[in-house]
């Protein structure tokens, strides 16, 4: 299977680029990776906005996404990913690894 992934940095920047990105990877099945290590200025409104998202993905007749891995490297971005999901489920599990210094501290999976 495909491993997608991507680099989070500026959301204030990046954010429309990330969406169009997942929306050019729904043309065959594929694993999305997600890191986190350089993303800054996250704001709610990125995460409700992104539920939003989610939901419209949901509707699409074809579900290429089969599983996303995300690594976290501060508990800010991990709560921020917490509150996501809780707001709604994700299209397939999603996997989250969140990283103290070199050491993985929690591994959470979210599942549709």
């Amino acid at each position: 299977m495909i491993k997608r992934r991507i680099n989070i940095g500026n959301m204030d920047k990046e954010y429309n680029k990330v969406k169009l990105l997942i929306e050019s990877f729904y043309k065959e099945n594929f694993i999305l990776l997600i890191d986190t290590k350089n993303t800054t200025n996250v704001s709610y409104f990125h995460i409700y906005d992104f539920s939003i998202f989610l939901l419209e993905l949901k509707k699409k007749k074809v579900q290429y996404l089969k599983k996303t891995i995300i690594y976290v490297y501060t508990k800010s971005i991990y709560n921020l990913l917490y509150y996501l999901f809780t707001l709604v489920r994700p299209i397939a599990p999603v996997v989250v690894y969140l990283y103290n210094e070199d050491t993985i501290s929690i591994i959470k999976t979210f599942y549709p």
